[in-house]
């Protein structure tokens, strides 16, 4: 009851009750206080950083990852990212929701972030850390313009196209890393290798949503008929308008009357 009435306050945006939410929180099992955070998430009420802060500290946030994360996307609060990730190093989290707040902490990193940024690359260095968790803190990294966290991306891939330089799979591999890092010219280069192996090999062919990350690369790096024709091929293998026509590469086609129609329709 208490967790469901936090969550009403919430959505009320009543905003003078977070501290009287907050207070619960150090005496809160982790179902509950999953639901309290959810809600201070929502009130965004920069008093109570200091009960979040604690909870931080406490064994059953590793239980609440997820709805911390929330709180770290919302709040972008700085002083959250260390002891956050200090929570993800403990190794208790679930791996998806040790991701997510990864993610949402690369949403807010600076290059200032310095605590954040040892956090990330000794997350890095566990042996025991999942993948999918380290390769979010890599991203987080670049972000924080650390050049280890590129450099971690890469360097096996790169490896591995050396031996292998027709490998598709690795090519793609790399377009992708490229494209989340917006390295949109890079990206393009691996795409274009891709196409030119898709037209020999059935095993290489680029499906629906391949040609939507085409689009992207070549939008990103102002080619837009490119971008315009990979979005056709991407329509004609059944992708709808509404999956893609919101992503920021498109941002300047929509604005353009050649191109706006690609984004029309369901």
């Amino acid at each position: 009851m208490v967790g469901q009435a936090a969550l009403a306050l919430s959505q009320l945006k009543a905003k003078d009750t977070a501290p009287a939410i907050a207070e619960k929180l150090p005496r809160a099992s982790a179902a509950l206080a999953k639901n309290l955070l959810t809600a201070l998430a929502a009130l965004e009420d920069p008093k109570v950083l200091p009960s979040v802060l604690a909870f931080i500290e406490t064994q059953q946030s590793a239980e609440c990852t997820g709805a911390i994360a929330e709180v770290i996307r919302r709040w972008k609060s700085k002083e959250l990212l260390a002891p956050s990730l200090k929570m993800v190093l403990r190794g208790s989290s679930a791996t998806e929701e040790a991701a997510d707040l990864v993610r949402a902490v690369d949403k807010a990193i600076t290059a200032a972030d310095r605590d954040a940024i040892a956090a990330l690359k000794r997350i890095l260095s566990e042996s025991g850390m999942s993948f999918e968790v380290k390769e979010e803190c890599a991203y987080a990294l670049y972000t924080a313009r650390d050049p280890f966290g590129k450099t971690w991306l890469l360097q096996p891939v790169n490896d591995a196209i050396r031996e292998n330089p027709e490998g598709a799979t690795l090519l793609r591999s790399r377009a992708r890393i490229y494209l989340r890092l917006k390295l949109y010219r890079e990206a393009q280069r691996d795409f274009e290798e891709v196409k030119k192996l898709a037209s020999v090999n059935k095993k290489a062919s680029i499906d629906g949503e391949e040609w939507i990350e085409v689009a992207r690369a070549n939008a990103g790096a102002k080619s837009y008929q490119p971008a315009a024709d990979a979005i056709r091929n991407a329509l004609g293998l059944g992708i709808r308008p509404k999956g893609f026509r919101d992503l920021p590469e498109f941002a300047d086609m929509r604005k353009q009357q050649k191109y706006a129609g690609l984004f029309d329709g369901d």
